[in-house]
């Protein structure tokens, strides 16, 4: 799995917001209250549901975000402990179905906070765009495809004019293109509004997708 973006002090601690410690379902570790993580609860036909934002009604099971621990959590009935129930995957979905049907998810979340971080001002695009707002940078993003020198020059200044990190998108241009209304190679979180929600949502789908296939 890919190391997490540095921390250079502009980044809170991302996942969901517990009011105590919980225990992933997949190996019984401790997910602390400022560890990312994933909720899941029990469906009306006690099917497993990935509850993105967290406010499904219904007991959670909750699991470190990365695929091996989904796979692992399904094959050894993590979450029927979980839920202290039956837990069956999805209508017309096996493991693997589901856990594509999970990385999907998280891909449509984290793009479509992107989008909107875009609308509201907090996402700047493009090479000249992004060295312009460096001292109000949060996070330097690339998609899969974007040159590989051009993105270590540009991540060299920002890391060593303002400390910002770079975190390697898991989507190519193409797929940036659509949430964003245009086509997106250098991309630059900034402080403020949404921006520290979207890099949390982003790190999650980095997990999660990073996790090679079982």
């Amino acid at each position: 799995m890919e190391p997490d973006a540095p921390n250079n002090g502009r980044k809170t601690p991302f996942g969901k917001k517990r009011a105590g410690d919980r225990r992933c379902v997949a190996t019984n570790d401790p997910l602390p209250p400022e560890a990312p993580a994933l909720r899941f609860v029990q469906g009306p036909a006690q099917e497993v549901v990935l509850d993105l934002k967290g406010n499904l009604p219904g007991r959670g099971a909750w699991l470190r975000p990365e695929r091996d621990k989904l796979m692992l959590a399904l094959k050894r009935g993590g979450f029927a402990r979980g839920f202290k129930g039956e837990a069956k995957l999805p209508e017309g979905l096996d493991a693997d179905g589901f856990a594509d049907h999970v990385a999907e998810r998280l891909q449509h979340a984290a793009l479509q906070k992107l989008g909107l971080a875009r609308k509201a001002g907090s996402l700047k695009i493009g090479h000249d765009a992004v060295r312009k707002a460096a001292k109000s940078g949060l996070a330097y993003l690339t998609p899969t495809d974007a040159s590989a020198p051009e993105v270590e020059k540009l991540a060299r200044f920002l890391a060593k004019a303002e400390g910002v990190p770079h975190v390697p998108l898991p989507a190519d241009r193409v797929t940036l293109s659509g949430p964003l209304d245009q086509d997106a190679v250098h991309l630059l979180l900034v402080l403020g509004g949404p921006s520290r929600g979207v890099l949390e949502s982003i790190e999650i789908w980095r997990r999660f997708s990073s996790e090679s296939r079982a």
